[in-house]
């Protein structure tokens, strides 16, 4: 039997950056909002990838059953999930 090749992520680097207590504050309010890490809201961010807000337990519950309500199926919600 052949050995599978595990393919790896390149290693991480720590880097820092200057900002004041309010922006420290501001980003880590946006990444928890994201439901990601600072560093990796940082890292997005910079490469211009705008993160998107994660939807609350009742919100989702809301979406759901207003889409059941009105006999979307699965794929249709997915779709208007993914397009806000």
């Amino acid at each position: 039997m052949r050995k599978k090749k595990i393919k790896r992520k390149p290693p991480t680097e720590v880097h820092t950056y200057r900002c004041t207590k309010e922006e420290l504050k501001q980003l880590q309010t946006l990444a928890k909002e994201c439901g990601i890490s600072l560093s990796r809201y940082v890292v997005e961010t910079g490469l211009k990838h705008r993160p998107r807000m994660r939807l609350t337990k009742e919100e989702v519950d809301a979406l759901n059953s207003r889409h059941r309500k009105d006999g979307f199926d699965k794929n249709q919600q997915r779709t208007i999930q993914e397009n806000g």
